[in-house]
C-alpha cells in the first residue's frame, strides 16, 4: 500500500506534454532540436517530423533551441500539446514581405525597404508624421498641425501625373487610404515594407507607379500567455526667458517722460490719471491688469 501512494504521488507531481518544433517562416519541421526543462538535465531532441515528446512537472518551463534560431522559452504548467515557431537568428534569413507573398531577405533584388513596427513608435499620435527619416526614400511633408491632419508622402517622387499619385497602402492584404493609415496605433504593426521600383511593383501594374506600402499586423501565437503593454508619456513645458513688464502707471510716467524727452510740452497721461492708476481705487474708469499673469500659467503638463 505504501509504495502504490509514492507511485501515485510521483505521476501527480509531473505529466507528459507531445509538441512539434517548426520554422516559423515556412512552417517545416525543425529536425533535431532541442527541448529541454529549464534548471534540470532533463530533455529530448525533435525527429525527423519535428516532434517530440517530454515528461516534465508541474511547474515547468522549458527551452527549445536549434542552431541558427532563437532559443523560445514556454510555460508548459498546464500544456499537453504544442505547436512551437521557431525565430531565425540570422539576419541574412529574416524574412520580408512582399507583392507576392514573402522572400528571404538576402534573396531580394528589388529596391524594398522594411522596418519592424517597434522601429515606428514615437510620441505622437499620427503615424505617418513619423515616417520621415526611418524609411528611405519616404518624402514626408506635413502642411498643418491640426490634431487628426494626415502627412503627405511620397515614395521617391511623384510618378503619375493628372491620376492619382500618392502610394498603394495595403494593411493585411486590403487597401486602404492615407487617413486610415494614419489611425493604425504603431503598437499593433508587425512589419511596415516600401516597394520602391519597377521591379518589385510590378505585380500591382499601374496602381503600383508611385510606389508600394505593406503594413502586417500582429497575429497571436499559440501556447503564450497574454501580454498587455502599456505606454505612459508625460511632458511639463516651461517657458525659460519670459519679458518682465511694468505697471500701467509706471507706464503712463514713462510715456510722458518719452514725449517731453522729444519736445512735446503737453503730456498724454494727466497726473490724476497716473495717480487713480496706481491706487487701483476705480479699476473700470482706469484699469491695471497684468495680462501675462492673467492669460499664462507659469508651466503647463501635457
Amino acid at each position: 500500500m505504501g509504495g502504490g501512494s509514492v507511485a501515485n504521488q510521483q505521476s501527480d507531481d509531473t505529466h507528459v506534454i507531445t509538441g512539434r518544433v517548426v520554422d516559423a517562416s515556412t512552417n517545416e519541421p525543425v529536425i533535431g532540436a532541442n527541448i529541454v526543462v529549464k534548471g534540470t538535465t532533463n530533455g529530448t531532441a525533435t525527429g525527423a517530423d519535428g516532434r517530440f515528446t517530454l515528461q516534465v512537472g508541474k511547474k515547468a518551463t522549458i527551452d527549445v533551441s536549434f542552431i541558427g534560431y532563437k532559443t523560445k522559452s514556454l510555460d508548459v504548467s498546464s500544456a499537453t500539446e504544442l505547436l512551437i515557431k521557431l525565430e531565425s537568428d540570422n539576419e541574412l534569413e529574416e524574412v520580408v514581405v512582399v507583392g507576392a507573398g514573402s522572400q528571404k531577405k538576402i534573396s531580394i533584388t528589388g529596391a524594398v525597404m522594411s522596418v519592424a513596427g517597434k522601429e515606428l513608435k514615437f510620441p505622437s499620435s499620427s503615424l505617418t508624421s513619423g515616417l520621415a527619416g526611418k524609411l528611405a526614400g519616404v518624402i514626408s511633408m506635413t502642411s498643418s498641425g491640426e490634431p487628426g491632419a494626415t502627412t503627405e508622402f511620397y515614395i521617391r517622387g511623384v510618378g503619375t501625373f493628372g491620376g492619382r499619385a500618392t502610394p498603394l497602402i495595403l494593411l493585411d492584404d486590403v487597401e486602404i487610404s492615407s487617413g486610415d493609415l494614419n489611425r493604425i496605433p504603431a503598437e499593433t504593426i508587425e512589419s511596415f515594407t516600401i516597394l520602391k521600383d519597377a521591379s518589385a511593383t510590378a505585380i500591382y501594374g499601374v496602381r503600383g507607379a508611385n510606389g508600394v506600402m505593406i503594413v502586417t499586423t500582429k497575429k497571436g501565437q499559440e501556447n503564450t500567455r497574454a501580454k498587455i503593454g502599456v505606454t505612459i508619456e508625460n511632458s511639463f513645458l516651461q517657458p525659460m526667458r519670459m519679458p518682465k513688464f511694468v505697471d500701467g502707471a509706471t507706464w503712463m510716467t514713462l510715456y510722458n517722460e518719452g514725449l517731453l524727452a522729444r519736445g512735446t510740452e503737453t503730456p498724454k497721461y494727466t497726473q490724476e490719471q497716473i495717480d487713480m492708476t496706481r491706487s487701483h481705487a476705480a479699476p473700470y474708469i482706469y484699469p491695471d491688469v497684468d495680462w501675462q499673469r492673467l492669460m499664462f500659467r507659469d508651466f503647463n503638463m501635457n
